[in-house]
């Protein structure tokens, strides 16, 4: 079962990298065709570590696991962006006319878990 910090990821590779993969689990490199797929998303995503901080900073940009719930709303403080990468989790009380009132525009490079009206609304 995937953890909530996870998404699951349907890839199509050719069978020559197929097969390349499966022997190197076979040899002991990896315990498995996931640990491999892990680690060549790790490297490549340490490869651009640099740029992505530096897009972090400046576009003020949240990463982790954000949750909003009416107590987040009423603090909000005015019409705000947010932008959020991993998953961005709305309550299920929290209606679209809230979030209108407190966020501008959404962004969300990663998962989202809301009613479909503001999954619409936001584009999400």
């Amino acid at each position: 079962m995937l953890e909530e910090n996870s998404e699951k990821l349907t890839l199509n590779i050719s069978v020559v990298d197929l097969g390349k993969i499966d022997y190197l689990v076979s040899q002991g490199y990896y315990g498995n065709r996931t640990d491999f797929l892990r680690s060549a998303v790790k490297r490549q995503l340490d490869g651009h570590e640099a740029a992505l901080k530096r897009d972090f900073v400046e576009k003020n940009i949240t990463i982790g696991i954000v949750r909003i719930g009416p107590h987040d709303l009423e603090k909000a403080g005015g019409l705000q962006d947010c932008v959020v990468l991993g998953m961005l989790i709305v309550a299920p009380d929290v209606t679209l006319e809230m979030m209108k009132r407190a966020y501008r525009k959404l962004t969300v490079y990663g998962k989202v878990k809301c009613s479909r009206e503001i999954e619409y609304y936001y584009e999400l």
